[in-house]
């Protein structure tokens, strides 16, 4: 992470933290509202729940400023896809999507306004263009890129521009605009109920070429070919200053589940919030061994054994082929 200056700061007060969860995310969500309250950040969190209890809630909402929006059950789209569901509930005039696997290291007040006043997300670099598309690009297509295949499927779901307007594809793990943009959020969620699945297929469906990652895949094709698309040419600041900055705990095991290696360094700030919060009175959800420090040894030993194991099967994998 390098520094990098920040945009014009907007008040913790003119700003909502959006996030949603299930009882498998519980944790995570915990988590994301404990750190920010640890950061002493007393922005609005507005924090969606399917299929909560009333304990659950109450673990959410002990920290203060945290609105519940109970989500429906019995609806078949999946929770990743359901995002817009709870970012239209905001208020302020400036709003941030935070997955409810991300946890807030540092003051990020600074940097979550859009450089360009509208829209930051993260685009992702050609090389980790290539390993999104890994396997699904066609023979000559130019690698980092998107492939030609998924942007015909796409334009032709949008039906608006003739050419894309974006060269890679963002993350929606974390995203932050202006509410000028509500009504593109509106049309992400229309456009996620016309081309992607009536079940749960979770965060990726591997059927599909044109929308692998579901909500996120949506969310591209419309930055890519619809008019109504904000700008996107601000750069994304919330991952550029190692002393502030979102984590996102991407990929599996989730910290309250086990540790992935790559997320190890990140292990005694996560267990200092725990601390904190417990020292502070707050409850936290059943601690998994995973983040209660007697079993660090345990903890750690374990994440790097995992790490060798699958380092191992990579390189096996590449000899066979030949790589």
């Amino acid at each position: 992470m390098n520094n990098q200056a920040s945009s014009p700061s907007v008040s913790p007060a003119d700003f909502t933290v959006v996030t949603a969860c299930d009882r498998n995310y519980l944790w995570g969500a915990w988590l994301l509202i404990a750190s920010l309250r640890y950061e002493r950040n007393a922005v609005a969190v507005h924090a969606g729940g399917v299929g909560l209890a009333d304990a659950d809630w109450r673990l959410l909402g002990q920290f203060g400023g945290v609105r519940p929006v109970r989500m429906a059950t019995g609806i078949a789209r999946g929770l990743c896809a359901r995002k817009p569901e709870v970012l239209v509930t905001a208020e302020t005039d400036y709003i941030g999507w935070f997955d409810s696997d991300t946890f807030v290291i540092g003051d990020i007040t600074k940097y979550w306004r859009p450089p360009n006043g509208e829209f930051q997300c993260r685009f992702r670099s050609p090389e980790e263009l290539a390993g999104t598309f890994r396997g699904r690009s066609e023979a000559g297509g130019a690698p980092g890129t998107i492939p030609r295949r998924v942007l015909e499927v796409w334009q032709a779901d949008v039906g608006e521009r003739t050419a894309c307007a974006i060269r890679s594809t963002c993350s929606a793990d974390n995203l932050t605009f202006h509410r000028r943009h509500l009504d593109f959020i509106r049309r992400w969620d229309a456009q996620m109920t016309k081309v992607l699945p009536g079940n749960d297929v979770g965060v990726v469906n591997q059927q599909s070429a044109a929308y692998h990652q579901t909500d996120e895949s949506v969310l591209n094709s419309l930055l890519g070919f619809a008019h109504a698309a904000p700008p996107t040419d601000g750069g994304f600041l919330l991952d550029q200053d190692p002393q502030a900055f979102v984590l996102h705990f991407g990929m599996t095991p989730k910290p309250w589940q086990r540790w992935n290696y790559r997320h190890l360094p990140y292990y005694e700030n996560v267990l200092r919030v725990i601390e904190w919060a417990k020292g502070q009175g707050y409850e936290t959800p059943p601690l998994p061994r995973s983040l209660d420090r007697r079993h660090r040894w345990l903890t750690h030993t374990r994440s790097w054994l995992e790490h060798q194991y699958r380092r191992s099967r990579s390189i096996a994998r590449r000899v066979i082929k030949g790589e």
